[in-house]
């Protein structure tokens, strides 16, 4: 029977990100700063779903990205909103 290790916690993310350099000299831990990544895409989509949740529409869901209001919803998949209706 196989043992499951259990990953420690993680940390809240911060602005900046720490790496822990192999030691030069033993016992000796090096942290370097690295720049942030830019990790967001679909910067159009974002601004057009902020519009809509300003617009009274409310996260139905989060996996898909399901948006409604009243009888209309919309969904985010493959970078897309999509519904049955126009917006």
């Amino acid at each position: 029977m196989q043992k499951q290790l259990s990953s420690p916690p993680r940390a809240a993310k911060s602005a900046t990100r720490h790496v822990l350099v192999p030691p030069p000299i033993p016992g000796v831990i090096e942290v370097v700063e690295l720049p942030d990544r830019q990790q967001r895409h679909l910067d159009a989509l974002r601004v057009h779903i902020n519009e809509l949740l300003a617009d009274q529409w409310l996260i139905a869901s989060r996996n898909p990205l399901t948006l409604r209001r009243g009888q209309q919803v919309c969904y985010v998949l493959h970078g897309m909103l999509v519904s049955e209706g126009l917006v």
